[in-house]
This record gives structure tokens, C-alpha cells and sequence, in this order.
């Protein structure tokens, strides 16, 4: 029988741990540990290693949780990143979906302006070309009130009644003119003038 050397009990010549303190039992360390001094380098290291192999049920466990640990922490991280990529690229391709969707509104607001701007702009003309149609019916009107041949005002000669009619003529060609840009524009009316014969109520 062999003695374990640290607690002295009784151990089989095989047994690599001491049943009764549970020590690690290296026979062979054991034998150039004590042989080879106690401040020797050689001494230290089989010392530690001595020391480890008795601790190692301590801190193999230890390592193995730390290493678990940093593994798991990489893998976690990993999944994370890959995570958070896909969500980052959903989030750019919603993001240019609005983006595409606010520019087509944009889009459509501003030929929509443009569409609105354009009918004030054709309203306009049609108002100016009505405005100055009227203003030419009034002064048509006011010469043939005048110098109509049953009117009591007549001209001085006949030269001056020539200048009515050609006046009156002329106001009938831009009144006809404004017609037909009137026409070019799209708008339609239900009144019609014939001006033709206005000059030949005026005197001779």
C-alpha cells in the first residue's frame, strides 16, 4: 500500500486521487518536486502544474463556461448584425417607396398647378377678348346712333360721313378679328352680331 503525501491515508498503488482528501496524486511530479529543491525554476513549475492538475475540476468548468460565454456572445452578436442589416435594408427600400411616392405627388400637385394656372391664364383671355369686343360694340353703336339717316344729328358733309363709315368699318374688322381668336380659344356663345350692315345706316 502507498500513503497519500498529503494527508498520509492509505491509497492503492494505481489511484490517481486520493479517496480521502481528494487530491490529485502524480506520483512522478510528486518525486521531482520534492528532488529538485525548493527555489529551484524547476521547482515552480511542477509546483503550478501540480497545483492546476489538483484545481483542475475547479477551473476547467470555469473555462469552459468562459468560452461558452465569448462563443455564444460572437454568435449572438452575428445573428444581431445580420438582423439588423436585413431590417436596414427593408427600412431603405420603404424609405425610397415614399420617397418615390412623395416625388409622384409632388409630381402631380405641380401639373395640376400647372393645368389650374393654365385655365386662369385661358380665362383671362377670353375676358380680355370680351372686354374689348364690348368696348368696340359700344363705340359701333354710339356712330350709328349718331349719324344714322334718320337721326337728327347728321353729318357736316359728306367727306365726314365717308370718315364714319370707314371708322365704323374698321371697328367691325377688329371686332370680327377678336371673334375668331375668341373661336381659337374654345369658347362658345350663344349670341351673334352681324355687323355688316351697320354702315349703311349711316348718312351718304
Amino acid at each position: 500500500m502507498n500513503y497519500c503525501p498529503y494527508c498520509a491515508g492509505q491509497i492503492s498503488e494505481d489511484a490517481a486521487k486520493c479517496p480521502h482528501c481528494k487530491k490529485q496524486l502524480d506520483f512522478e511530479l510528486l518525486g521531482k518536486l520534492y528532488m529538485s529543491g525548493k527555489k529551484s525554476g524547476i521547482n515552480k513549475k511542477i509546483s503550478r502544474h501540480l497545483w492546476f492538475k489538483e484545481h483542475s475540476h475547479i477551473f476547467i468548468p470555469i473555462i469552459t463556461l468562459v468560452v461558452g460565454f465569448i462563443i455564444g456572445g460572437i454568435l449572438v452578436f452575428g445573428f444581431e448584425q445580420q438582423s439588423f442589416a436585413g431590417e436596414r435594408s427593408d427600412y431603405k427600400d420603404k424609405i425610397a417607396q415614399l420617397q418615390t411616392t412623395i416625388a409622384n405627388k409632388d409630381s402631380a400637385s405641380s401639373n395640376s398647378t400647372e393645368k389650374f394656372q393654365e385655365q386662369l391664364a385661358a380665362r383671362d383671355e377670353i375676358i380680355g377678348i370680351l372686354a374689348e369686343q364690348k368696348q368696340i360694340l359700344s363705340r359701333i353703336i354710339n356712330f350709328t346712333r349718331r349719324f344714322a339717316t334718320n337721326s337728327t344729328i347728321t353729318p357736316n358733309s359728306a367727306d365726314e360721313s365717308d370718315y364714319f363709315k370707314r371708322n365704323v368699318s374698321y371697328l367691325i374688322r377688329q371686332f370680327e378679328k377678336q371673334q375668331e381668336n375668341l373661336e381659337a380659344t374654345g369658347y362658345t356663345s350663344s349670341e351673334t352680331y352681324n355687323l355688316m350692315p351697320a354702315p349703311e345706316f349711316l348718312g351718304d
